[in-house]
């Protein structure tokens, strides 16, 4: 049995909601669009919404390519996409604050912890197993995400944790799961991964060599791989593997 797990965020141990989302969505239009009135004042507040739907859509032809960009980078692109001539009007400090603005959203209108996420990674450390998280990020950097995971009293759990602004390379890479491996001082044969994505978690983990758990809320599954319906069920399913 293997003594490794790694373990994707975003609907495995947390869970989010089109209504969460739009009222972050909300929340960063509104609170930028604020900062920069005093700036520059008469800014349209529908030039910030289109800004908002653009990135999306221009950071997605990356992430499609398994690649990502620094968080620092996605939020000077948007800044950008208000105004082209915005960017070189700011300080780094008002820089900074609408930064801020955009990642920490999530801090406001919080995902929730799915259940059993906290009691399962209790488990299976109490049982040795060294633990690793594997994250593809979106609008929220992995130093927003800690410290979400650190209020949920779970980030102590992972020996390692990466997330894809940091580590430029997204899921299903292989060399993403590589650097999991390096990090926990993994051998791939006694690891698994747990996640809720095909293609990225199941497909990428499988592509590395890794052993990997399918979370499927439908409870529909593929002979490639064990599927539970939630991260509660994981600790019984690593038995049989």
């Amino acid at each position: 049995m293997g003594r490794f797990i790694t373990f994707d965020l975003w609907e495995t141990l947390i869970a989010d909601s089109p209504e969460l989302d739009s009222r972050r969505t909300e929340y960063r239009v509104k609170n930028i669009h604020s900062l920069l009135s005093q700036i520059q004042p008469g800014i349209d507040i529908n030039n910030i919404h289109c800004a908002h739907e653009k990135i999306w859509r221009e950071c997605s032809t990356l992430w499609g390519k398994a690649r990502d960009l620094a968080f620092t980078d996605q939020a000077r692109l948007f800044i950008g996409l208000i105004n082209d001539n915005l960017l070189t009007s700011l300080n780094q400090s008002q820089f900074q604050s609408i930064a801020e603005i955009y990642s920490g959203a999530v801090l406001q209108f919080r995902p929730r912890l799915i259940a059993g996420a906290r009691e399962t990674l209790d488990q299976l450390a109490s049982r040795g197993y060294k633990m690793g998280l594997i994250c593809n990020t979106g609008r929220t950097p992995g130093i927003t995400l800690r410290k979400l995971l650190g209020d949920y009293d779970i980030l102590g759990y992972f020996k390692s944790a990466l997330f894809s602004d940091e580590t430029i390379i997204r899921k299903p890479d292989a060399a993403i799961f590589e650097t999991a491996l390096r990090e926990l001082g993994a051998d791939r044969r006694q690891t698994v991964h747990a996640g809720d994505s095909w293609e990225n978690d199941i497909l990428g983990a499988q592509a590395a060599g890794i052993k990997a758990v399918w979370i499927s809320p439908e409870g529909q599954g593929s002979g490639d791989c064990p599927v539970i319906k939630s991260i509660a069920e994981l600790p019984e399913v690593l038995d049989k593997i």
